[in-house]
């Protein structure tokens, strides 16, 4: 054991030995390329305007969107800036001058060796740890037993820590659901732009979606759709649009419809790519308007097509918003607890079982940011300053997991800002994380996948899962901007900075790696235990070990028979204690019953909306047994298959293929 812990960490200290050069190396080519720039050209070079890899690297002049009103880009104000410079940076481009120091786009598609070690160290580790278990085994089963039951242990911690704050979280959701965010306002002077990305989407699920965000007491005045269809769906995507429009556009202060085409060089099919022309169409038609404000009091949030968000949702950000200076608004996303229980009584357990997952992590991750950030999920909001910031200039067009990693963007921008701005030679100032993730606990309610018939759903969800295990080039990426800032600044980055990076990517390290490593070691973990114990039975050790547990009693019997083959795998394979079990099982239940019972999708005025059922004293006392049934039958098998498997399959991928990734559409009900 020893010996495998020291190979390991040998491994990655070489790996980050090499990564660290390979990036100083690249640094110093960067500033090279830059000194001799700025002695050709002594005045800064004019920006070019461009916000995503599609249109750097797309030849049509329909793609590019070039004009300064679909390429928005501002730089968050800092106190030592004047005002004219402020306004110049408003008008900064994606590009920069690199003569002035600006750090270009950073991305794991783009050449050079660090990036492409960067996309290959997920598969690295998960297949180098895999590799040492199954060595490990082969040479000492002892040890083997021992790696397993302390990842077991290690991953126990972890759901422990889930089912506590989850429980805190589902108390804050239960205490916020009861206010009247909207009535705590003495002025709205915001604008709420709400960007719902769709592809193939049942109209009457999306008119569903309007109709309730109508439902916010700031919707008429304060808030503005847009509806981000896919051009590939058909020739009937635009009479689908202008018919929601027709149907619902009375609801809000204006709508608009935007239609992403497709084969546009160098994108990624998918919420992101869509998400970023939505974003680009937007600002070409509201851009002359929106340079007149402070737009760090504009807000854009993007949801799914299914996504019912709570009446006073946006009330709330509102509020909360206000309370904040204007470089802490500036450097924020808000994000509520992402709930997929709509569908919660009609999709096959096995499905229904990631929805707790996805419950617990979410309240959880919300509750417990005293280590480290939270990620944005699914459904966020952040201020215009922050998404045409010249460092995120928008979505990355070229990803598949938007979310995170439109927060990682943000999270290093905000970083990069404060190289950039600090004045030549300066190493005085630390820098220090800047952007924050702050919870609005009224919950975002989504479909979970469902499809014609109990094998169609559990296909449909395993496509999903693949889509979602794709996130695990993200630690890749977090890795490459964590290298670069050290090569650029290594003696600026604060401790809290190192800190809050390195917590991402444990965050995503646990999710994707570790997870799938531990849920390997069971799987060898039973085809090594079950052969014994054949061959144990099959030589008459049943019927002494029944004279034996007679006598002796059931832990002797178990230790001397099977020789702690039966303890090992007990501890491996079987996850949370009891108590814990029983501890998940009433957060679950309390959320669970909450959703059915419609408590989060009140109108304006405080009547229920959309309640699935009412619960007997009856249904409580089952719905408490299923959820306690599905969490111990099928919680290991629902990890193989929804999170070994998808993760192994994408890591792989990155491995042969790079991010190179093909966006999978998730089947939803109608």
């Amino acid at each position: 054991l020893k010996r495998v812990v020291w190979i390991f960490a040998a491994g990655c200290f070489l790996a980050s030995h090499f990564l660290l050069k390979e990036a100083d190396m690249e640094h110093t080519g960067l500033r090279r390329r830059s000194s001799i720039s700025a002695k050709i050209s002594p005045t800064n070079s004019p920006a070019r305007s461009d916000t995503s890899t599609s249109s750097r690297n797309s030849t049509t002049s329909t793609t590019a969107a070039s004009s300064s009103d679909s390429s928005p880009s501002v730089r968050i104000r800092t106190r030592s800036k004047s005002r004219a410079q402020k306004r110049e940076d408003r008008n900064t481009s994606s590009e920069g001058d690199l003569a002035a120091g600006f750090v270009p786009r950073i991305s794991l598609g783009e050449p050079g060796l660090l990036p492409k070690l960067c996309c290959m160290l997920p598969g690295f580790l998960l297949f180098a740890m895999m590799l040492m278990l199954l060595v490990a085994g082969w040479i000492s089963p002892d040890t083997f037993y021992v790696i397993t039951a302390i990842l077991t242990m290690i991953n126990m911690t972890w759901v422990a820590n889930l089912a506590i704050f989850s429980g805190v979280g589902a108390w804050r959701m239960r205490s916020a659901s009861s206010i009247n965010w909207h009535s705590l306002l003495e002025e709205d002077p915001v604008t709420h732009f709400v960007v719902l990305p769709n592809y193939q989407e049942d109209e009457a699920m999306l008119r569903e979606t309007l109709e309730n965000l109508g439902r916010s007491p700031s919707a008429e005045k304060h808030m503005r759709i847009v509806l981000a269809m896919e051009a590939r769906e058909g020739p009937n995507t635009q009479d689908k649009a202008e018919r929601l429009m027709a149907a619902t556009g009375h609801l809000f202060e204006d709508m608009m419809a935007t239609y992403h085409p497709p084969g546009i060089a160098g994108e990624v099919a998918g919420k992101s790519s869509n998400t970023q022309w939505a974003f680009r169409q937007l600002w070409k038609k509201y851009g002359v308007e929106l340079h007149q404000r402070d737009l760090s009091s504009v807000f854009m949030t993007v949801g799914d097509a299914d996504t019912l968000w709570h009446p006073q949702f946006f009330s709330a950000v509102t509020f909360e918003s206000q309370r904040l200076t204007e470089e802490e608004r500036s450097w924020s996303i808000w994000q509520p607890p992402v709930l997929p229980l709509r569908n919660f009584n009609t999709v096959p357990r096995l499905t229904r079982v990631t929805a707790y997952g996805t419950l617990m992590f979410e309240l959880a991750s919300l509750v417990n940011q005293y280590f480290g950030s939270h990620l944005a999920y699914s459904s966020y909001t952040m201020p215009l300053t922050l998404a045409c910031h010249r460092l995120v200039q928008g979505w990355d067009s070229d990803v598949i997991a938007e979310d995170h990693h439109m927060f990682c963007k943000c999270y290093f921008a905000a970083m990069w800002d404060s190289l950039d701005v600090a004045a030549p030679g300066d190493c005085r100032s630390a820098i220090k994380p800047k952007v924050e993730l702050r919870p609005i606990y009224l919950p975002a309610i989504s479909f979970l996948v469902e499809a014609n018939g109990w094998w169609a759903s559990t296909v449909a969800r395993f496509q999903q899962a693949r889509r979602h295990s794709q996130g695990v080039a993200e630690l890749g990426y977090v890795l490459l901007q964590y290298v670069r800032l050290m090569a650029a600044g290594f003696s600026r980055l604060s401790i809290r900075a190192h800190r809050g990076i390195l917590s991402i990517a444990a965050k995503m390290f646990i999710i994707h790696i570790f997870n799938s490593v531990q849920a390997f070691s069971v799987v060898v973990t039973v085809s090594m235990v079950i052969p014994r114990i054949l061959a144990w039975v099959w030589s008459g050790g049943l019927s002494v070990a029944a004279g034996s547990l007679m006598t002796q009693g059931v832990a002797v019997t178990i230790g001397a028979e099977s020789g702690n083959v039966a303890k090992w795998l007990f501890v491996a394979a079987f996850g949370p204690t009891a108590p814990l079990a029983f501890l998940i099982g009433v957060t679950l239940y309390l959320v669970i019953s909450d959703v059915l019972e419609g408590r989060y999708t009140k109108d304006a005025t405080g009547e229920t909306k959309d309640c699935i059922e009412s619960l007997t004293l009856w249904r409580r006392i089952s719905l408490i047994g299923c959820i306690q049934h599905d969490m111990i039958a099928l919680g290991e098998p629902v990890i193989i298959l929804y999170g070994l498997i998808p993760v192994t399959l994408a890591a792989w991928s990155l491995l042969f293929s790079g991010t190179k990734f093909e966006y999978i559409v998730a089947a939803k009900p109608t």
